[in-house]
C-alpha cells in the first residue's frame, strides 16, 4: 500500500501498527528499519532500492527522527 500524498515524509506512531513502533505513515516500515540500513552503511539509493515503495523524503524523514529531540 503506497502512502497518501500528505503522508510521503512523515512519521506516525500507532499501538496499531507494528505494536507501536515508529514507521513511515502509510507503511508499516519502521523508522529503525531505515537507521539501522543506514548504520549498515546503506546509502539512500539503496535503501530506496530494499524499500521501493517509499520515496527519498521518506527515507530522510526516517533518518531525521529523533534528531531534534536528542539531548
Amino acid at each position: 500500500m503506497a502512502a497518501s500524498r500528505n503522508q510521503i515524509g512523515r512519521v506516525v506512531q500507532s499501538r496499531f501498527i507494528r505494536h507501536n513502533d515508529v514507521v513511515l505513515a502509510g507503511t508499516r516500515v519502521p523508522v529503525s528499519a531505515i537507521k539501522n540500513f543506514a548504520e549498515a552503511g546503506y546509502s539512500a539509493d539503496q535503501i530506496l532500492s530494499e524499500y521501493p515503495g517509499l520515496s527519498r523524503r521518506d527515507v530522510e524523514a526516517a533518518l531525521t527522527f529523533g534528531d531534534k529531540t536528542a539531548a
